[in-house]
Formats: C-alpha cells, sequence, structure tokens
C-alpha cells in the first residue's frame, strides 16, 4: 500500500532490506518477490496472494489497461492473466452502489465482446478461500487461451517505473526547498523604483 500511494517503491524496500540484514532471509526475499506497485487496495492484494498461493496460478498483470485491437480503452483489468485470457475483479463496498454496478457490467461486457473471460470476487468472498479458489479456477477453464494473434485485445501493462518516479519527485521537492530558501528580490530595487 505503500507503493500505490507512491511513497516506497519495491527497489527502495529491498535495499532497505539489505541494509537492515533483513533482505538475506528467504522469507523478506520471497514476501517481497510477491509484492506489486500497481496494486491499489489491501483486498486486492489479498485476491492476488489467493491467486498467486492458493490457486498455483501463474502472476497476473495487475491493474492492467486493456484496449481493442483499434486502440479503444475496454477497461483496467485488477488481475489480468494474458495467457489464458482471463480478467478478475474485486469488487469492494464502492462496487454496489447503483451507478458503479452499472459502469462494471459495461467494463466487463466490453471486455467478453473481444473473447476476455471476467470474474468478479467480493469482499466477503475473501473470507472463503476454497470457494475464491474454486471460482478462478471454473473462470480460467472457460478462459479461451488464444494465441496473441487470435485475440481481439490487447494488454498494455504498466511501463512506468515507480522508484524512477519517487526519485524525480524527491529532486523536484529538494529543488523548490532550495529556492523557497533563498531570499526573494524586491523587483523595485531591480527597477530603479
Amino acid at each position: 500500500m505503500m507503493a500505490a500511494v507512491e511513497l516506497v517503491s519495491l527497489r527502495m524496500l529491498a535495499d532497505y532490506l539489505e541494509v537492515v540484514g533483513a533482505g538475506r532471509t528467504s522469507v523478506a526475499r520471497w514476501a517481497l518477490g510477491l509484492a506489486s506497485e500497481h496494486s491499489r487496495s489491501p483486498r486486492e492484494v489479498q485476491l492476488r496472494l489467493v491467486w498467486l498461493l492458493d490457486a498455483g496460478l501463474p502472476r497476473p498483470l495487475v491493474n492492467c489497461p486493456v484496449l481493442d485491437l483499434s486502440g479503444r480503452l475496454l477497461g483496467i483489468a485488477d488481475l489480468l492473466d494474458e495467457t489464458a485470457g482471463l480478467v478478475v475483479e474485486f469488487d469492494g463496498g464502492e462496487h454496489r452502489r447503483a451507478r458503479r454496478h452499472a459502469k462494471d457490467l459495461g467494463k466487463d461486457e466490453k471486455l467478453r465482446r473481444v473473447g476476455l473471460e471476467v470474474t468478479r470476487v467480493s469482499g466477503p468472498d475473501l473470507a472463503d478461500t476454497g470457494l475464491v479458489v474454486d471460482r478462478l479456477m471454473a473462470a480460467r477453464r472457460r478462459a479461451l487461451l488464444q494465441s496473441p494473434e487470435e485475440r481481439r485485445w490487447v494488454a498494455v501493462p504498466p511501463d512506468d517505473d515507480l522508484h524512477d518516479r519517487i526519485l524525480v519527485r524527491e529532486a523536484m521537492h529538494a529543488q523548490h526547498e532550495h529556492w523557497a530558501d533563498l531570499p526573494v528580490p524586491d523587483i523595485r530595487e531591480i527597477r530603479g523604483f
């Protein structure tokens, strides 16, 4: 969640773990290997961990834009198994509001129209890991498993580097602080007023 608010990158965390010696432990390396800088909520992370650890599915793309072949955005997939053509959406409480629910249904329809299988998991579902695993596995069996040439959609994983963005922001902040500490000249003195 610290990455979601762009305070820490995974590279920064790995460096910190090395400094304190925890990076040498298999548990720390294992946990860091499961992390994603693109997760947006703790429950989405929990769903991704069920996907990886309990269902044993391949690492998904996280919050990945999906386009049709004309380049139009169909939606941003919470989890995307690009190989299978499977989109898994986590529905928190805000998804139960009428307007949001209608938007979700439209997104699902657009994704299905191009051959993607879509399934949803809600907050209460996460209390039953077996239920979620069964839903994920059933959805993956329904997925088309098309080759990239057969697909009518394109995944566009975020290519930005959180680490670099944080460093640039910190450098800009330091520069701002430097200039903010300098006295502001009196324009009247410069113009001779």
